[in-house]
């Protein structure tokens, strides 16, 4: 495959990836129905981070340390499936709050105004924590990334910053789309709905990636 060939392949690849709903996705969706736009940059910024060291990890693998023990993948994989699941309890504790519609605002209004006041390096690292532990993300990076790593037909580092740049560039500019667009028309009582929702798609996606962990190890 030419240079241009593989770009293309792999832009399409990741924007695909990333528009597919996941963690990364719900966790920016819920940051920005709590805290607005800032919450969406912040939780960017967090799951951006996660996804550096993921790419780190991969070219680490390729550069020749591949005698890994993929035990320790599932290991980390069934971690990362318990924390999504306690996150997602609490997200559907927390929406399950306030029933009355004119509470919910004053509740919604008062946790965009407190970002300001708590630290944003909280919020940063749950992003983190949201993508270091997230299974779809972890299976792109070690099983798909490597690939176009290999094929770019430069070196292995120069290889890894093109790419890398690239996945940043669409990573922030698509998960921000999410953001703008759940900010612009989720209003009212369904941003309790669609929080409540959220948390409910962690609990699953926490559960099954609990299951396939635990399934591994065994086998």
């Amino acid at each position: 495959m030419s240079l241009a060939s593989v770009l293309l392949t792999y832009i399409i690849s990741v924007t695909t990836f990333l528009i597919l709903p996941g963690p990364v996705n719900l966790f920016v969706v819920n940051s920005t129905l709590k805290y607005g736009i800032k919450g969406t940059i912040l939780a960017i910024v967090g799951t951006n981070l996660a996804s550096l060291v993921l790419i780190a990890i991969a070219g680490f693998l390729i550069a020749g340390a591949d005698s890994i023990d993929h035990r320790i993948l599932d290991v980390l994989t069934l971690l990362g499936g318990l924390f999504l699941l306690y996150y997602g309890v609490m997200q559907v504790r927390d929406a399950a709050r306030n029933p009355q519609e004119s509470a919910e605002k004053n509740t919604i209004t008062a946790s965009r105004n407190s970002l300001t006041h708590s630290s944003p390096i909280k919020l940063i690292s749950q992003a983190f924590a949201i993508g270091i532990s997230n299974p779809k993300d972890v299976i792109f990076f070690i099983a798909f990334f490597p690939p176009f790593i290999l094929q770019m037909g430069f070196s292995i580092p120069y290889s890894l910053l093109i790419l890398t740049i690239i996945w940043c560039i669409l990573d922030y500019t698509l998960l921000l789309t999410y953001g703008i667009l759940t900010n612009r028309f989720i209003k009212g009582q369904f941003e309790k709905v669609f929080a409540l929702i959220c948390g409910l798609l962690f609990c699953g996606i926490g559960i099954y990636a609990i299951y396939l962990a635990i399934t591994a190890l065994i086998i």
